[in-house]
């Protein structure tokens, strides 16, 4: 058995509850199922979650290399390979792959295709990740050394590059956008953040080149890291947001055709209406966050912590809530000075109250912009932000500590510096919601198959990807040093931090010594450091949590 064999017969990789985009996709493949297939091959069907989901009127085929995979399948099976698929020409209506083109080798990848094609009688249905930024998850071998993608992934996929996938043998009918919605837009800083000796780790990667375990890992809240992820939120703001709604989806999908045939008219997609992307609707579920805040994301966002629910008119408290609660939010701005947030909350009985906070993202100072009781009437709080706060990867960081029966209704964020971003929501339906781009040889759509009703950002179908060049280190550094010496930070507290920021600095200096072209970076952070004339004072100290 191959070292790659090896590694896919793990029995640990298999059997696991499904992930949101694997359920996502499993729906989308099951849509676009054209009604003339009567027979499916599943190439590279790993434990059959797809697989075992066909319709039973099907005759179903699942492949795989993996014979441990293969127990989980409840329909014929086959031990097999891409690149040697052990059929007929013509053998199944459709052949179907998801999530396995980008794992192959580059001497097995046109293999693959040709195979893939061979054995389709009319069709061939492909998933892969969607704008996957690969760097984003290397890893580094504790025992080696080795550098290596934890998922073991070779290739990207875009629009264009699934359109063209199988051409000139195979038409493309339809792409969808599928998956999760957490796909963050590209990182410039990943190779600084490499150069720092901060990699990605997961506790199923295993190193192709010694077979370890074990992967280097870095406090991802060190302080050198904190200002890469507000440099990265800064590169997003200024160049991905202006192009529109980021496409957060995490797969794609392409439906190809031997001798295309016309398709029918696509269903209406869902209305939607037109609102500021740094508002926060507390009634909407599809608003709020369960696993984390997306990096990088264009619309602001909150999360809800147990001991709340979410009702009709907003965000309350739950019967069995602890005293505090803390609603953490994302506003996807740089926060600046003369900003202008507005919140509307109301009180279901006494003795109810809110504190809102910012957060500065690269120190994690809290300063206190609002302290307030609330009265069962209702009222809306305006407030003025008083100075710059550093974001982190995910926004302008803000928080909402309730106290009492306090119930939230919507906040607004007006920036200083102009109008808020505005853009299209979809109002999205329980079940499945598909929209379709501009018509034309091949159809691009997006789908969000939904337990709840709420509303959702329309992103464009047919944008192109936005530039991921590495961002100028020095640059991005200076512009945070400058923006930190203007803050009225809560300087007393960074100096009690300080002999920590420069041990973890200095620490990464020796790091990137080694690396050609990313030497100066710490040096520049730990210059900063030394000359900083820390006060002794707290003189007007910001209140702080």
């Amino acid at each position: 058995m191959s070292p790659s064999e090896s590694y896919y017969n793990q029995q640990q990789l298999w059997g696991a509850d499904p992930e949101a985009y694997q359920r996502q996709v499993r729906w989308d493949l099951l849509d676009l199922m054209p009604p003339d297939v009567r027979s499916v091959l599943d190439v590279g069907c790993g434990d059959g979650f797809i697989t075992n989901a066909l319709p039973p009127a099907l005759r179903v085929v699942g492949l795989d290399i993996s014979p441990e995979a293969l127990r989980h399948v409840t329909r014929q099976t086959q031990v097999g390979s891409i690149t040697d698929l052990p059929f007929e020409d013509g053998a199944f209506d459709l052949v179907m792959t998801n999530d396995v083109l980008e794992h192959l080798a580059e001497e097995a990848y046109p293999r693959a295709l040709s195979e893939l094609q061979r054995v389709a009688g009319r069709y061939v249905l492909v998933t892969t990740p969607h704008r996957e930024q690969l760097q984003a998850q290397w890893a580094r071998c504790a025992d080696c050394g080795a550098v290596y993608h934890l998922n073991r992934h070779q290739r990207a996929f875009d629009l264009d590059r699934m359109r063209a996938l199988l051409a000139p043998g195979m038409q493309p009918v339809e792409v969808r956008y599928s998956g999760d919605v957490v796909l963050p837009p590209p990182d410039p800083t990943m190779g600084i953040r490499h150069g720092f000796g901060a990699y990605a780790t997961w506790d199923k990667g295993v190193c192709p080149d010694c077979g370890s375990h074990g992967q280097i890992a870095r406090d991802p809240d060190a302080p050198h890291l904190r200002l890469l992820n507000a440099a990265y939120f800064l590169h997003c703001v200024r160049t991905v947001h202006l192009r529109g709604v980021w496409n957060d989806r995490t797969e794609i999908i392409g439906l190809f055709a031997k001798t295309p045939a016309p398709l029918p008219a696509p269903k209406p997609g869902p209305p939607e209406d037109s609102a500021s992307l740094l508002r926060i609707d507390f009634a909407n579920p599809l608003q709020t966050v369960g696993r984390g805040f997306v990096r990088g994301s264009p619309w602001a966002r909150f999360q809800t912590p147990a001991g709340t629910e979410l009702a009709s008119d907003g965000l309350r408290r739950a019967a069995d809530a602890p005293d505090s609660l803390v609603i953490p939010l994302r506003i996807p701005i740089e926060p600046q000075a003369q900003d202008v947030f507005r919140l509307s909350a109301s009180a279901t009985g006494d003795g109810a109250g809110l504190t809102v906070y910012g957060v500065n993202g690269v120190t994690h100072v809290r300063h206190v912009l609002c302290d307030t009781d609330v009265s069962g009437q209702g009222r809306i709080i305006d407030k003025i932000i008083p100075d710059r706060l550093v974001p982190d990867a995910y926004g302008g960081i803000f928080e909402v500590h309730l106290r009492g029966p306090v119930v939230l209704h919507w906040l607004d964020y007006a920036p200083s510096g102009g109008p808020a971003p505005h853009g299209p929501l979809l109002r999205i339906e329980p079940g499945g919601n598909v929209i379709h781009g501009p018509g034309g040889a091949t159809t691009v759509s997006w789908s969000l198959a939904s337990d709840r009703a709420g509303a959702y950002p329309k992103c464009d179908l047919d944008a192109g990807a936005p530039e991921s060049a590495e961002t100028s280190a020095t640059e991005l550094i200076d512009e945070l040093i400058l923006w930190l010496q203007s803050s009225r930070i809560d300087r007393p507290l960074l100096l009690a931090r300080a002999d920590r920021l420069q041990r973890e600095l200095l620490e990464a200096q020796s790091a990137l010594d080694r690396r050609s072209g990313l030497k100066g970076i710490a040096r520049r952070i730990c210059g900063w450091l030394r000359k900083r004339r820390w006060p002794n004072s707290r003189a007007n100290k910001p209140k702080q949590e």
